[in-house]
C-alpha cells in the first residue's frame, strides 16, 4: 500500500531512477483512472454491503409488520361484529357462517 504523498512521489521520481519514474506514471495514471478514483476499501464495500441487508431485513420486517397488523386489525373487528350480533340475538351458528369464526370462538365472547 502506497502511503506516501504526490509531491513525495514526485521528488522521489525526480531523484531517483528510471524506475522510480515509471511507478510514478504508473501512480499518475492510476489516480486519472475513473475506476480507481471510485475505487473502495473492503472495508468500506463490507459495511455497504451490511447496511444493504440492514436495510433490506428492516424493509422486509416493516412488510411482514404491517401485514401482521392489517390481520389482528381484521381479526379485531370480526371479533367486535359477532359480540355485537351476539347481543343482538343472532345464534352462534348464523354468526360463524357470516363471520368465519368458529363456534367455539363466538361462544367465548359471550
Amino acid at each position: 500500500m502506497i502511503t506516501a504523498s504526490r509531491e513525495e512521489l514526485e521528488f522521489l521520481a525526480e531523484k531517483g531512477d528510471d524506475f522510480m519514474r515509471k511507478i510514478q506514471k504508473q501512480v499518475e495514471k492510476l489516480n486519472d483512472e475513473n475506476y480507481f478514483a471510485n475505487f473502495i476499501s473492503v472495508e468500506e464495500d463490507e459495511r455497504k454491503i451490511r447496511n444493504t441487508y440492514f436495510a433490506n431485513g428492516k424493509e422486509e420486517g416493516e412488510k411482514r409488520g404491517i401485514a401482521n397488523g392489517i390481520k389482528i386489525g381484521k381479526e379485531n373487528a370480526l371479533i367486535e361484529t359477532a359480540k355485537n350480533l351476539l347481543k343482538y340475538g343472532m345464534s352462534v351458528a348464523d354468526i360463524a357462517k357470516n363471520t368465519g369464526l368458529s363456534q367455539k370462538q363466538i361462544k367465548e365472547l359471550s
